[in-house]
C-alpha cells in the first residue's frame, strides 16, 4: 500500500527544485518559491528551506546562505534535535528561530535530509515553525 502524494503546485516546480529526491519522502506539502530559494511547507509551518544557488544568498545580518537545507526548529529543540543531526550547524536567529543546516556536500547530506523529511512527513513538531 503506498500514499498519494498531495503536493498541490508540484508541477511548477517539477525539474526546478533542488534536491528534489525528498519528494519521494513526503507527503502533503507545499513548495513555495523565496528569494531564489524554495520553502517547503507542511500544515502551514515551515518546515525546510532549500537552497541551491551558483551565486549564493545574503541573510538579513549579510552572512551568505551555503548550498544545502535548512531545517526549520525552535531553540527548545535543539538539545532533543543535536543527536539526530549530528555534526550538523545550528544556527540561532531571533526569536528563539534555529535553522539546522546541512551543507549539499556533507557526507552526511542526504542521509539528515531524508531523516528530516521522515520527522515532517510523521508529523514531529520539533520540526517547522
Amino acid at each position: 500500500m503506498g500514499f498519494t502524494l498531495k503536493i498541490p503546485n508540484i508541477d511548477k516546480y517539477r525539474g526546478r527544485l533542488p534536491y528534489a529526491f525528498i519528494l519521494d519522502y513526503l507527503s502533503d506539502i507545499e513548495i513555495k518559491a523565496m528569494f531564489g530559494c524554495y520553502g517547503v511547507y507542511a500544515g502551514g509551518k515551515l518546515c525546510l528551506f532549500l537552497v541551491d544557488r551558483p551565486a549564493g544568498v545574503d541573510r538579513p545580518d549579510g552572512e551568505p546562505m551555503q548550498n544545502g537545507i535548512y531545517i526549520a526548529t525552535t531553540a527548545t529543540h535543539c538539545d532533543q534535535l543535536r543527536p539526530e543531526f549530528e555534526g550538523a550547524d545550528f544556527q540561532q536567529l531571533k526569536g528563539g528561530k534555529v535553522w539546522i543546516f546541512v551543507a549539499a556536500d556533507d557526507a552526511r547530506f542526504e542521509q539528515y535530509a531524508v531523516r528530516a523529511c521522515e520527522m515532517i512527513s510523521s508529523g514531529d513538531p520539533r520540526i517547522g515553525r
